[in-house]
């Protein structure tokens, strides 16, 4: 009579070990992690495009105040609106402002002059704003300014 040891059961051929888990659980823990370095990228990505466009948008802004500032003095020295409307690309500025295109729009009830500077990265037919096909970078602002200026009273309007 053979004698065996206590943890070993009386038939060997009727218990299976449990094979093919390790392998499971490493393509499991793969499959997480690349999921999780997909996230990680695309949140990165998206909070890149969001700096570069508050960027754009801040310069965008100075742009656009730019425009106003130039509309008033056109009033400011003429007492009229020169034109209707008028386009600037901004061509003698620093090469932070290059590229950003600026229409500013004058109109005149009485003695109230209404300025309305849009300024934009992608302008349409070389004015902005653009309504046909804007990209996902496309940033616009507009800003409006009134001047009152009574030209009969004074001839010319003053200095703001």
């Amino acid at each position: 009579m053979k004698l065996r040891p206590h943890n070993k059961p009386a038939h060997s051929a009727h218990t299976a070990r449990p094979a093919g888990f390790a392998m499971i659980s490493a393509i499991f823990i793969l499959v997480v992690l690349a999921a999780l370095g997909a996230f990680g990228v695309g949140i990165a990505s998206m909070q890149h495009m969001s700096s570069a466009l508050d960027v754009e948008s801040a310069r965008i802004l100075h742009v656009a105040r730019s425009g106003l500032e130039v509309g008033a003095y056109h009033v400011t020295q003429n007492g009229e609106c020169d034109s209707p409307s008028y386009n600037d690309t901004l061509p003698d500025t620093a090469d932070t402002m290059q590229g950003i295109t600026v229409t500013v729009t004058c109109s005149k009830s009485g003695m109230y002059y209404r300025l309305l500077s849009t300024a934009c990265n992608q302008p349409s037919g070389g004015a902005c704003p653009n309504t046909v096909n804007p990209s996902p970078t496309y940033v616009e602002r507009q800003v409006e300014m009134t001047i009152v200026c009574d030209k009969d009273q004074l001839g010319t309007c003053p200095a703001p």
